[in-house]
């Protein structure tokens, strides 16, 4: 079950990206500052289907979370990390290949 603010943020867009309206912006932003910690895996997965797919950072947004996600002892979740092409899942591939935990 996902995190009542985890929930509230996948409400805000489809996904977060620079083109949202300030209020969008705003408001992810006061969830973002108020998600819990650390995250379950379910919200990890919901967190990361709201990154998009041309690596957008919706004004930093989105870095905030792959921050977020990258604190969490259930880290790494690896089957969201299955769309290589997706920019924001290609990061996330490097970082854990940087950190020797993804080879390949």
């Amino acid at each position: 079950m996902l995190h009542p603010v985890v929930a509230s943020l996948t409400k805000v867009a489809p996904q977060l990206t620079s083109t949202l309206r300030q209020d969008q912006l705003d408001e992810a932003v006061r969830l973002l500052d108020a998600m819990p910690h650390p995250l379950a895996r379910e919200d990890i997965a919901a967190l990361v289907s709201l990154l998009p797919s041309d690596g957008d950072d919706a004004c930093g947004v989105n870095w905030t979370i792959l921050h977020a996600i990258e604190a969490s002892p259930e880290w790494p979740v690896w089957d969201v990390l299955e769309a290589p092409s997706h920019e924001w899942i290609a990061i996330m591939r490097a970082r854990l290949r940087n950190a020797g935990a993804l080879h390949s």
